[in-house]
């Protein structure tokens, strides 16, 4: 199936050991549907959808007014490489996704090369336009330069995470979320149960694409296969863990 493919679905499984079962993301893959509007936000204060086939962000599910919504970012790190050769590599791209509290639906997904601080005016845009989410930023590599802009912008639901001092040992709050060999583990632990048992909505073929090139390195850790990306489900994996820690009201 991998090297002759016969179907779309067969296309996108990798060599290697996948951290989430091919025919459970066949299941999702057989769902996906193509968004309802792609294009940009626009505005400040007052955030309106500008309808553009080359824009950053796609939407499955417009705002629903009575709905609350949680967004997970994965910002690129950055890394400049050559375009030319066998051996270029590509930079990665920031993306985040945005989560309905209310029916565990991914309804839309940002996705693009940007700076930092502009991706962190775009992430303050987005939470605006659906409902005034709470917005949990990787804070890894380049994630303080969004968190800062989104800070200066007086953007009211940052998420926050406890940290023991070094100060007798007191509780400090920390902007963003922290991607470390602690909580990776458990991300990707919670994403497979809920994959597992169904309970996550997902519309987006691109991510269910990377999900299948999400694989198991010989240190263990969960990372894209050699040659792909894993920003979406990074992305995906944050907003997953919004959702867990701040339920619905």
């Amino acid at each position: 199936n991998e090297q002759y493919p016969a179907t779309a679905e067969e296309a996108f499984i990798v060599s290697g050991n996948p951290i989430w079962p091919p025919s459970t993301l066949k299941y999702y893959l057989h769902r996906c549907e193509k968004p309802e509007a792609i294009g940009n936000l626009i505005g400040a204060y007052k955030v309106f959808f500008e309808e553009n086939p080359k824009g950053y962000l796609k939407v499955w599910r417009k705002p629903h007014e009575f709905h609350q919504y949680v967004i997970g970012g994965d910002v690129a790190e950055g890394i400049a490489t050559s375009d030319e050769g066998p051996g270029a590599k590509q930079t990665d791209f920031s993306c985040a996704y945005v989560l309905d509290r209310q029916t565990a639906e991914l309804v839309a997904c940002w996705h693009g090369r940007i700076d930092g601080d502009m991706y962190g005016r775009e992430m303050e845009k987005l939470g605006r336009y659906y409902n005034m989410a709470i917005i949990g930023i990787e804070k890894n590599f380049q994630g303080l330069a969004p968190l800062i802009m989104l800070r200066d912008l007086n953007y009211p639901h940052i998420y926050y995470r406890e940290k023991i001092g070094l100060s007798a040992d007191k509780m400090t709050q920390e902007m963003g979320w922290r991607t470390d060999r602690y909580t990776r583990p458990a991300m990707i632990e919670e994403t497979s149960k809920w994959l597992r048992e169904r309970r996550l909505n997902i519309y987006d073929e691109e991510l269910v694409g990377e999900m299948m090139s999400f694989v198991r390195w010989p240190d263990g850790q969960g990372r894209a296969a050699q040659g792909s990306f894993d920003d979406r489900c990074i992305a995906t994996m944050i907003a997953l863990q919004m959702y867990i820690r701040n339920p619905a009201t």
